[in-house]
This record gives C-alpha cells, sequence and structure tokens, in this order.
C-alpha cells in the first residue's frame, strides 16, 4: 500500500468517526450554543488526570513533552470557545479568520484520528488480558490496568477534538461502508452469469381417433 493510499483510508475512517460523533452530538444537542466546548473541557480535564495518574510510570519523563504537545492546542481551543471567544453561528459572506483558532483546528484534524486509535487500542488491551485471564488463568498485571487508564484519558482527548469540529453535513452523506457495500453486490453481480431462461414445454400431441363409421363420431359427442 503506498503513501497516498494510506492517507486516503486514513482521511475515509477519520471522516466515519466524525460522523458518529456528530450523530451523537446533535442528539445530546452539543452544537447549541457552547455546549461542546463545556463537555470539551471535562473530556479534556479527564485525559489530565488520566495522564497524571499513570503517564510517567508508563512512558517515563520524556512523554511529558509528547503530552503537553498534544494537549496545549486543544485545551486552548476549549478555553477560548468557553469563554465566547468563537463564533459558531458567523454567517456572513466575508467570515473573519482568526488564525489562532484556524491553527487549533487544523491540528485537532490532524491528531485526533490517531489519538482515537491509539486510545482504542490500550483500552482494548484490557479485553485481551481478560480474556486470557478466564481461559487459561494468566494473572493480569498491573501495567494492563495502567494501560486502561491511560487509554481512557487519550479516547477523552480525542473525543473532546471531534466534539468541537462536528460536521451535520456528514449526515446526509452515504455511509463509506453502505458505497462499498453497494459497489461489492455490483462487482459480485458482474461476476455471476445470468442464468439461462427455461425453455417453453413443447405441446404435447394428442391423437386423433379415426372412426370408420359416422355413427361412431356422432354418438360419442352427444354423450
Amino acid at each position: 500500500m503506498t503513501l497516498e493510499h494510506l492517507v486516503k483510508v486514513v482521511k475515509v475512517a477519520d471522516e466515519e468517526v466524525l460522523r458518529q460523533y456528530t450523530k451523537l452530538s446533535k442528539n445530546l444537542n452539543l452544537d447549541e450554543g457552547r455546549k461542546k466546548y463545556f463537555v470539551g473541557m471535562g473530556l479534556f480535564f479527564i485525559n489530565l488526570v488520566s495522564y497524571a495518574s499513570v503517564g510517567r510510570e508508563l512512558f517515563g519523563p520524556m512523554e511529558f513533552h509528547a503530552r503537553i504537545i498534544l494537549n496545549v492546542p486543544d485545551c486552548g481551543y476549549n478555553i477560548r470557545g468557553v469563554l465566547g471567544m468563537i463564533n459558531d453561528e458567523n454567517t456572513s459572506e466575508e467570515r473573519v479568520i482568526n488564525p489562532t483558532i484556524e491553527f487549533y483546528k487544523k491540528f485537532n484534524s490532524v491528531v485526533r484520528f490517531p489519538t482515537f486509535i491509539a486510545g482504542v487500542g490500550l483500552v482494548g488491551k484490557i479485553g485481551v488480558d481478560l480474556l486470557n485471564y478466564t481461559s487459561s488463568g494468566e494473572p493480569i498485571n498491573q501495567d494492563s490496568y495502567n494501560y486502561l487508564i491511560y487509554g481512557i484519558g487519550l479516547l477523552s482527548l480525542a473525543s473532546s477534538m471531534y466534539i468541537k469540529d462536528i460536521d451535520p453535513k456528514l449526515l446526509n452523506k452515504k455511509p463509506f461502508w453502505k458505497s462499498a457495500s453497494s459497489w461489492m453486490k455490483d462487482k459480485i453481480s458482474s461476476l455471476v452469469p445470468e442464468p439461462s431462461p427455461e425453455p417453453s414445454p413443447e405441446p404435447t400431441p394428442v391423437p386423433i381417433q379415426p372412426y370408420s363409421r359416422l355413427e361412431e363420431y356422432v354418438q360419442p359427442n352427444l354423450k
């Protein structure tokens, strides 16, 4: 798989995750006013608690610098939204572009999907460990619980990023999996030959009984 194909796959997957967050946010009315920024701030604090609890224990002091780079833009984005410094309802044709906000959006759009996948992977690890424990009695070590807490933090951070970038237009767009399913059905249909029509049954000829005399023909038809 080339880099170009990989980027396309990531973009499609990221859009599908954003669609689900958009659907959830619409159901919870997070698109009204500054709700999504308050929710984003709450999720961000969950992320901070997760990091403070197990971050350094798992990854050492170098992880601190990576998390600073990852966290600061989203934190600034949330704070500006909570303070009412972001106008999401600007409908004027000449929209005033705030370079700081645009940087936050661009940064989040790049890092949110890798952050989401990392969180899912770390949370899923505890599921694998539990399966090994129930099937073979393999003990669950402390790191598995730490990875779970850290994974929840990453998922909270990714959720904060996705919620602030919800796009209602995605709800009117056909999901990728449906498009892929339709494409696969069309491909399979084109490969399977159409069944040949069954031949219509030929009529069975009815033999005509010869009549030697006129009485033999007339009498049966009068009965």
